[in-house]
């Protein structure tokens, strides 16, 4: 079954909503109208067709390599609303996101997430009228967005540093959703694109001892189409478990002890990643240790010791059975740690002392066996003129230098930074400063920036949280 799924893609994006303006029924929540804005800024006056390119960063037809798909929750003249960016290799392209607005709300975090088959899925957490909980959208390929018949209640309040759901696709083809509901359990649903119906809320069981989720994070294995889970909660524990298509077993307490929040301002504290092998790679950091700690297949393994105390992380499977892990510290001067563990070998790890701000994240890149790490640096020598900074990995010579990408990006200092390998040696980042959105396109060591200066937005719904989503789409015929 699961391999006659692997024949389609699907995507899945979540929204949560975090205001007033839409009408509560039972368990569900019904939109309001509300005007649409799909310029590249947001603008209201205008709406562009759904299939015409609107914005092109370079001009002449798009590279051969894979697309991928933006979508970001803007407020406007008081409620949420989806925009929609399509990215053909060096081309942006403006969508109609097709996803109704609601009104008198805003949204606090969005996940998205794409299928290899061409579904896809969103999922916006955030406050509707008095309702903490999340909202849900479903589309097959190349269908319309179809919005889930409820919404998902949450006892929790949504909050820059706890982001406490996520969503992925298993190898059947059905999007899974795990989320806090409104009695601190953690529970997950099933929806398979484009119907809307999902399952049951059913618990997510971890063992004794394990407390409220304040942190959700779930990663396909290509290998299986199993997904896995890692949670981190409010007693400073590190669990992960595996979903197989049917429930959630194998659950592992990696940490018991993992400090306090990792980032003040919404990073990441721990990473999970499948490796082409088929080993489960997790990495995180501990308040107050200066040390990256990680583990293999449930097993913890001997720290690396770094300069600082690591705040946020990635990681990023690799060609080969490599994982490139990125981490990063950014109190003080801010300390960027890079590493890539082979399958079999001696890890190759270097530090680069970087100017950072305070940063949420960092983002690990594959491309191939190569690597990147790319994080913000909001002190560039032109205050006017911030840039993000990467360091590249050659899997023949290792770890080269911190590089800069001046012209990419605003005035203001970035808070949220995440990228995508799109084959052929590209990537795709977008990184967030205040309300504003910008992108840029990665080809033969060099960042390009994509769309208008000014950015694809610069009315954010949140500046202290995740309000967009990016990933790969199979490319039209």
């Amino acid at each position: 079954m699961r391999m006659a799924a692997l024949a389609r893609f699907a995507v899945t994006l979540v929204l949560v909503d975090a205001s007033a303006g839409c009408q509560f029924h039972g368990d569900g929540i019904q939109p309001q109208d509300g005007a649409r804005a799909d310029s590249a800024t947001g603008d209201a006056s205008a709406t562009p067709d759904a299939h015409k390119p609107a914005v092109d960063a370079m001009d002449g037809p798009p590279v051969e390599s894979a697309w991928a798909r933006l979508l970001f929750a803007e407020t406007k003249a008081g409620a949420i609303h989806a925009q929609s960016r399509r990215f053909e290799g060096n081309r942006v392209v403006v969508e109609d996101s097709q996803i109704t607005d609601y009104a008198a709300s805003t949204a606090t975090w969005v996940r998205y997430a794409a299928s290899p088959t061409g579904a896809e899925v969103l999922m916006v957490e955030g406050t509707i009228l008095t309702i903490t909980g999340w909202l849900l959208f479903t589309r097959a390929e190349r269908g319309t967005w179809q919005q889930a018949p409820a919404s998902f209640a949450s006892s929790q309040a949504t909050v820059a540093d706890t982001r406490n759901f996520d969503i992925a696709f298993d190898g059947d083809g059905d999007a899974v959703l795990v989320y806090v509901d409104e009695e601190d359990n953690l529970v997950y649903r099933t929806v398979t694109p484009p119907e809307t119906a999902y399952s049951q809320k059913t618990l997510v069981a971890l063992g004794d001892g394990v407390g409220t989720a304040e942190w959700v994070e779930l990663v396909p294995d290509p290998t299986t189409g199993d997904i896995v889970l890692g949670m981190s909660d409010d007693q400073q524990q590190l669990v992960t478990a595996r979903w197989d298509g049917d429930g959630w077993g194998s659950p592992a307490i990696l940490e018991d002890d993992n400090g306090d929040r990792v980032s003040k301002t919404g990073g990441r504290p721990f990473a999970i990643s499948v490796a082409s092998d088929g080993s489960v790679w997790a990495a995180w950091g501990i308040d107050g240790a200066a040390k990256l700690y990680y583990a293999i297949d449930g097993t913890v393994q001997t720290a690396m010791d770094t300069a600082a105390t690591i705040e946020t992380v990635d990681l990023a499977a690799l060609g080969g059975g490599n994982v490139a892990g990125c981490a990063y510290d950014s109190d003080g001067a801010g300390t960027l740690v890079a590493v890539v563990w082979p399958a079999q070998g001696t890890p190759s790890a270097k530090e680069f002392v970087v100017v950072s701000g305070d940063t949420a994240q960092v983002a690990a890149v594959p491309l191939g066996e190569d690597a990147l790490c790319v994080f913000p640096d909001d002190e560039s020598a032109d205050p006017m003129d911030p840039t993000f900074d990467w360091v590249s990995y050659d899997a023949a010579t290792g770890w080269g230098a911190v590089a800069h990408t001046p012209g990419i990006g605003g005035p203001g200092d970035t808070a949220f930074i995440t990228a995508v390998g799109i084959g052929n040696g590209e990537a795709l980042a977008v990184l967030s400063e205040g309300k504003s959105l910008f992108a840029a396109h990665y080809s033969d060591d060099q960042w390009t920036a994509m769309g208008p200066k000014a950015g694809l937005s610069s009315a954010l719904a949140a500046t202290d949280s995740q309000v967009f989503g990016i990933a790969p789409i199979p490319p039209r015929p």
